[in-house]
């Protein structure tokens, strides 16, 4: 008999914990571990860097620069030793070559060396920190984790330089449950697969760049685990639980035993779900639905997909770019939107324009970039922050314009070779629609003059997700060859979250506001008969996704692991039951009920 992963929830629940100690944390990536902790060292360094003057400037800059190259190197050895196993892997790692070798942060360093007479350990203490606390004050969650990376490369630079620090730290030399304040990709890249069962971490979110490590590579991982260091010793045998939300600490035999049934008959029904990757997207009684995939890049497990996927409902196109100096080039745009569009052939694919939203910024267009090192404040204040300046090529409107046109022509241009669309995000009105639209006419204008080929009838839709677009998409079904709701910002601005940081540890899911709101926008789209999708984390959640079908919903865009989830929520109920579902979570008043009630649909 076929299972989900409901049917193990329910069998764990049913579980008596009576060990020693039970800590609580925040699921990353599903899964249940049982083994041996090892706990590894924070890493902090700070104490042992000296930050008294030195004449010898030479000196110090020659210690850096040896110490640069011995952490190339050793960076270069990771990416050649897990290219083959973990692509995904590998180009993180060389992202972190290119921030090691970026030039705003050398000139910094340089500068402090230099000009300052610092040592090159306090030199890298502050130039890598102020890049530390850029990307954490940052609110989008992924983004927001960059700092990992920065982090990471900060720590080799320093285990060189260092008679301690994380770089001399001993390794697990068997299989054991990983125990951190937080762990860098290098760690899990260093390591390897086989030698982690699963993690433990007491920072970092479902973002972190571990956490994203974790679920491609399957490992089970728990972030927000308070006291986790306290509590656990090297050596100690720990549960991970990561389908609840737990660590137990030394197990009863009992508790062994059940797990380990339990994590036997999860491995089974996450082997069954992934035959639903194969089969289509279709409702109990086999009305089809329309499954895409949300990317930020093309890698080979993406293009591994495109068979049992409608397509791209979303490229987040600005990840492409971020650590460019300089804006891209057309042709350089063009290139990786040809090649998207001849992996997925017939399959629709749809470009997001470059989100620039504060949170979303490349290099190109942040005050941090080379080209205004210049400017960029060298020192930490009294209480060792930085206050980022503002990025002046979002304030600059013509600049921003520059770049999204000359992104619109290189989709123009490489739609040619197969069914590309176009989407802009974050549209506030009308007005707004209009000049996007205006911008691709002025593009194929320019295009024809300069006898380029390009695709006529390019596809244009924008990103439903402020209440100011939703309340007039019956407008915007009109003006427009398709649309996709973003829920996440959406449901962000109805709660009147200002921002996404604040808002990442509030769950918006089940506002009733929001699904009535939704109802309106696909029965505006329904009106013109034109394409209406859901991209946000309603579409991938296995609780949501049947009520979104319930009010209307056919597409749903999701990240590439939910596939399997998301056809398998779709196929447990008839269309009529899902309209019987929507009806009564429109008639609900509290997020309580809402919330109440879709979960009960689900088990």
């Amino acid at each position: 008999m076929s299972f989900g992963a409901d049917t193990v929830y329910n069998i764990l629940a049913g579980c008596v914990h009576g060990g020693f100690v039970m800590l609580y944390g925040t699921i990353v990536s599903k899964g249940i571990a049982i083994g041996s902790a090892f706990v590894l060292s924070s890493g902090k360094k700070e104490e042992s860097v000296s930050h008294v003057s030195m004449h010898d400037t030479e000196y110090s800059t020659q210690k850096y620069l040896i110490a640069k190259e011995q952490t190339r190197q050793s960076l270069e050895s990771l990416v050649s030793v897990i290219e083959e196993s973990n692509k995904d892997i590998a180009d993180m790692m060389r992202g972190q070559i290119a921030i090691l070798e970026d030039v705003g942060l050398n000139e910094s360093i340089y500068s402090l060396i230099g000009g300052y007479h610092f040592t090159c350990e306090y030199a890298i203490e502050i130039a890598y920190n102020q890049w530390i606390k850029r990307f954490s004050d940052l609110s989008d969650p992924m983004t927001k984790e960059r700092y990992a990376d920065v982090q990471d490369v900060k720590n080799r630079l320093l285990s060189f330089l260092l008679s301690t620090g994380r770089g001399k730290i001993e390794l697990p030399k068997t299989p054991s449950v990983l125990v951190a304040d937080t762990l860098l990709p290098s760690d899990i890249a260093t390591l390897g697969r086989e030698m982690i069962l699963g993690i433990v971490s007491e920072s970092g979110n479902a973002n972190s760049h571990f956490a994203l490590i974790a679920k491609e590579l399957g490992i089970p991982a728990l972030t927000g685990v308070n006291r986790a260091l306290v509590q656990i010793e090297t050596g100690m045998t720990v549960i991970v639980d990561a389908l609840t939300g737990l660590v137990i600490e030394n197990p009863s035999n009992e508790e062994l035993g059940a797990y380990r049934e339990n994590r036997d008959a999860y491995q089974v029904a996450v082997s069954e779900m992934k035959n639903f990757v194969s089969l289509a997207a279709v409702s109990k009684d086999s009305k089809p639905y329309r499954v895409y995939l949300n990317l930020s890049s093309l890698t080979k497990e993406a293009v591994s997909l495109s068979p049992y996927s409608s397509g791209v409902g979303l490229f987040r196109s600005e990840f492409q770019f971020a650590d460019y100096e300089v804006p891209p080039t057309e042709d350089e745009q063009y290139e990786i939107y040809r090649d998207l569009t001849k992996a997925f052939g017939e399959h629709e694919c749809v470009i997001r324009t470059f989100d620039f939203q504060e949170d979303k910024l490349p290099k190109f267009m942040n005050p941090g970039s080379s080209e205004n090192k210049d400017e960029a404040p060298y020192f930490l204040d009294e209480q060792e922050t930085v206050t980022p300046k503002k990025a002046a090529g979002v304030e600059n409107k013509e600049f921003t314009e520059s770049i999204i046109y000359t992104q619109i022509r290189a989709i123009l241009r490489a739609a040619v070779h197969g069914n590309l669309g176009i989407m802009f995000p974050m549209v506030r009105s009308i007005d707004e629609l209009r000049s996007n639209k205006a911008l691709i006419e002025k593009a194929k204008i320019e295009l024809r003059t300069e006898k380029i080929a390009f695709r006529e009838s390019l596809p244009f839709g924008v990103m439903i997700e402020t209440p100011s677009l939703a309340l007039l998409s019956d407008v915007v079904a009109r003006e427009t060859n398709f649309a996709s709701i973003g829920t996440n910002d959406l449901s962000r601005f109805l709660s009147g979250a200002g921002d996404r940081l604040n808002a990442q540890n509030q769950n918006f899911d089940y506002r009733p506001d929001l699904y009535r709101l939704i109802k309106s926008i696909i029965d505006a789209f329904a009106v013109f008969r034109k394409p209406l999708s859901v991209c946000g984390e309603l579409a991938g959640n296995p609780i949501t996704a049947p009520l979104l079908a319930g009010l209307g919903i056919e597409r749903f865009s999701v990240d590439p692991l939910a596939i399997s989830t998301i056809k398998e929520a779709l196929s447990k109920f008839t269309v009529q039951e899902t309209k019987d579902m929507a009806e009564r979570v429109l008639g609900l008043a509290t997020c309580a009920e809402t919330e109440n009630y879709l979960k009960m649909k689900a088990v």
